[in-house]
């Protein structure tokens, strides 16, 4: 996949939380989520993932 070429890395910042799960459901490539302004929903968020 293109994206992984050495040097790039997916950035799931503005992705709703369906989006972020199925990027991680078919990537086991490293992702970052660089920034957002949704504290709250981000925790909810990783709290669930490590569930």
């Amino acid at each position: 996949m293109q994206y992984y070429r050495p040097g790039m890395l997916v950035d799931l910042a503005h992705c709703s939380n369906d989006a972020i799960n199925d990027a991680l459901e078919v990537s086991n490539k490293p992702m970052i989520i660089s920034h957002t302004g949704l504290k709250k929903s981000i925790s909810l968020f990783v709290d669930q993932a490590l569930d």
